[in-house]
């Protein structure tokens, strides 16, 4: 098995362990609720996982095809031309481990 760069591969690591945290949730929060526990479907779980890493894989993600702008002064001039609000995303990079600034 070909190693994936440390990169794609952290990316890959955080996008399973997001993806079984939500389908876990699937099965924790009716329980909480009073529901009873669902039965855990392992094979479920499995293609929900592969279903994240093929997406990470292909590239294909809609928030690549938004006309994102990096000068907050334009962001700020076309938001009130067009009457709607400003999303800011950022990244913090680290060497290692989480960033330490709180989001």
């Amino acid at each position: 098995m070909k190693l994936l760069s440390s990169r794609k591969s952290k990316s890959l690591f955080l996008l399973a362990a997001l993806t079984l945290s939500i389908v876990s949730q699937v099965h924790i929060l009716p329980a909480l609720a009073g529901q009873g526990r669902q039965k855990w479907d392992q094979q479920a779980a499995i293609r929900k996982v592969q279903s994240v890493i093929d997406q990470e894989k292909s590239g294909d993600f809609a928030w690549q095809r938004i006309a994102w702008l990096d000068n907050p002064e334009e962001a700020a001039r076309r938001a009130q031309e067009e009457k709607k609000p400003i999303f800011v995303f950022f990244l913090l990079k680290t060497e290692k481990g989480p960033a330490a600034a709180p989001c």
